[in-house]
């Protein structure tokens, strides 16, 4: 069997380096906010490419603000933490990676070759066979390539974004960390929730090597702000906490352990979250340094 490294899969491999052909479908005022909706063009394969849904919020005053691509949890209502963030002064763009449901017609379309990036619970208690095309890589993908579609837009400074992934989505804000020099800092909020390591899997080896968080922390090149709990449903904090130390130190990242919070969101969260945007998009205030514990 022959092993994947990142740097194999990943080699060549540019986001902005194909046409994004946005088609957009609504661009309205709300209050404060202006709020746009688009689809663009996201990973591509033999039979089609896959058509990202995304949604924009941003203040609506003149100029061009910071950028923050947010990939939430599957399944959590988000929209106070995208409005929180857009209060902040952020343009705020939410891209789709789960695919077709039954709920909303509003959603991103995967051509059948990907429809291994359709959500779905087992694709976080299976291991890949294919270890460039799978729900990890693509969401991955669709994140970066939402970058390129945040760079484009009028209101945007392309030169200050950030991305943030929560629980299964923390995975592809990794991986845009550490192969995505666009970025001047990103966050990665809680595990995502994969079960517990079975050895015996004939893909488990591939997977760690090819496709796992520990892969690709070494690689990391901003400024990372692990965020993590400290009762992980699926006992992750432990692992998540091996993943930051292998994450280089002159990137100035942390690690931030919330005490029993679960995947909760709140203030304390909130408050980390705002630190560290302030600091990387902005340039105003300090972030805490690491604390001694030797």
């Amino acid at each position: 069997m022959e092993l994947m490294t990142p740097q194999q899969i990943w080699k060549g491999y540019d986001a902005s380096a194909l046409p994004l052909d946005v088609s957009t479908l609504t661009d309205k005022r709300d209050g404060e906010f202006r709020i746009i909706t688009a689809y663009f063009n996201g990973p591509t394969t033999t039979d089609g490419v896959v058509r990202v849904y995304a949604r924009c919020i941003v203040p609506a005053g003149a100029g061009k603000y910071p950028a923050v691509v947010f990939m939430p949890d599957v399944g959590r209502p988000a929209e106070s933490d995208v409005k929180w963030l857009a209060d902040c002064g952020y343009a705020v763009i939410v891209p789709d990676y789960a695919g077709k449901r039954e709920d909303t017609f509003e959603y991103t379309i995967y051509p059948i070759s990907l429809a291994c990036a359709e959500y779905a619970p087992e694709r976080l208690t299976e291991y890949p066979s294919d270890m460039r095309f799978n729900c990890w890589s693509i969401w991955a993908e669709i994140g970066m390539r939402t970058l390129s579609y945040a760079a484009q837009l009028d209101f945007v400074d392309g030169a200050r974004m950030a991305m943030i992934g929560e629980g299964v989505a923390s995975s592809a804000a990794l991986k845009a960390a550490a192969l995505d020099r666009r970025l001047s800092c990103a966050i990665t909020m809680y595990s995502s929730g994969r079960v517990d390591e079975r050895s015996d899997d004939p893909n488990y080896i591939p997977y760690k090597v090819a496709l796992a968080d520990a892969a690709y922390a070494p690689m990391v090149k901003v400024p990372l702000l692990m965020m993590i709990a400290s009762n992980e449903v699926d006992g992750s904090t432990d692992e998540m906490s091996s993943v930051y130390s292998l994450i280089p130190e002159e990137t100035g990242s942390r690690l931030s352990i919330s005490e029993r919070t679960s995947h909760a969101v709140g203030v304390k969260q909130r408050a980390n979250v705002g630190i560290w945007l302030k600091k990387y998009l902005t340039g105003e205030g300090n972030v805490p340094a690491q604390p001694d514990l030797t």
